[in-house]
């Protein structure tokens, strides 16, 4: 492109912007004179609060009106009330002095809380012959969960007649497991542990008595004399014997 050819674009866009200058400033010029000839005729011109102008035919919702000042209540210093005095007149006013009636749920009846009671009854004896799963079990036969069955245990609501007729059923036929009693202490049949056995009821009985010594068996030498420390810890005479001239 060569520079005349520059030139003539530089000049087309400038006549461009030159008329759409001039349209608009007619266009400006025929509003302005629209307007004159409505006011001379008696009209007026609404105005439009700044930010409101989007809005069709100038219609304003009311949440953008803005709303005039409170009103205020006149303080008359004659009457000597309290605060709580003042604002219950108020409440009364604004209620139009008719209480509120507070609508009260449906009471249960005595045959319903007599079904309550006699669920969770029947519930905590089933419970006691339980072992390892057997509720998990009995829940997943009749349908519902370990947390309901806990809240009937409880007192915490019921089964009605088709779930209660379910869950009869099925304690009918229900295999309760058979708990398991650990012992609490197993006895070993270990020699050493056995022996160690024998020197601790030993022990206990030389302390009962008030005793220093007493006769039990060694690891090493067998049957021998015990002797007790101020701490009432108690070892074999002769390893003690040997340990000491270890330490000399």
């Amino acid at each position: 492109m060569n520079l005349l050819e520059r030139i003539d674009q530089l000049q087309a866009g400038r006549n461009d912007v030159y008329t759409g200058v001039k349209e608009k400033q007619g266009l400006r010029d025929k509003l302005n004179d629209e307007m004159e000839a409505y006011l001379k005729r008696g009209g007026k011109v609404k105005q439009i609060p700044a930010g409101y102008s989007s809005y069709r035919d100038g219609k304003v919702p009311m949440r953008g009106v803005t709303r005039g000042p409170k009103e205020k209540i006149a303080y008359d210093p004659s009457i000597q009330e309290t605060p709580d005095e003042v604002i219950e007149a108020r409440n009364k006013i604004i209620r139009k002095s008719k209480p509120i009636e507070i609508e009260k749920g449906p009471r249960k009846s005595a045959n319903y809380l007599k079904k309550i009671e006699y669920q969770s009854k029947y519930l905590k004896e089933i419970s006691k012959k339980f072992g390892p799963n057997d509720k998990k079990r009995l829940c997943e036969m009749v349908g519902i969960s370990t947390k309901t069955f806990e809240n009937i245990k409880c007192g915490d609501g019921g089964l009605n007649e088709s779930n209660w007729k379910v869950l009869l059923m099925c304690i009918d036929g229900f295999e309760f497991t058979q708990k398991v009693k650990k012992p609490r202490y197993t006895r070993s049949t270990d020699p050493e542990v056995l022996r160690r056995h024998r020197v601790k009821e030993s022990r206990f009985l030389a302390i009962a008595a008030g005793e220093k010594k007493f006769n039990a068996e060694c690891m090493y030498h067998g049957e021998v004399v015990y002797v007790m420390d101020g701490g009432n810890r108690a070892r074999c005479s002769i390893c003690r014997a040997k340990s000491r001239k270890k330490t000399t």
